[in-house]
């Protein structure tokens, strides 16, 4: 029980973790397309896309932090 316990808390905290480490570097990394919009003298369009897929999947962060989560409790009981 108590590895259980080490995996699902180590498991969630890497998936925490990740994700919002994966957030910030595609927030750092946005360019947006407007940028030079006022240099451009045309009307500026009233619709707003929201929905577009991330970079790094989800799956892919859960995969890592699943690995990463199986190799705690190893390391540890190392110790």
């Amino acid at each position: 029980m108590k590895k259980y316990l080490l995996f699902i808390l180590s498991f969630l905290f890497l998936f925490v973790f990740l994700n919002i480490s994966a957030g910030l570097l595609l927030t750092a990394t946005y360019t947006p397309e407007s940028i030079n919009a006022r240099e451009l003298n045309q009307t500026l369009s009233q619709e707003v896309t929201f929905g577009d897929r991330s970079q790094i999947p989800t799956l892919l962060i859960a995969t890592m932090a699943a690995t990463l989560a199986y190799l705690v409790p190893k390391k540890w009981a190392k110790k």
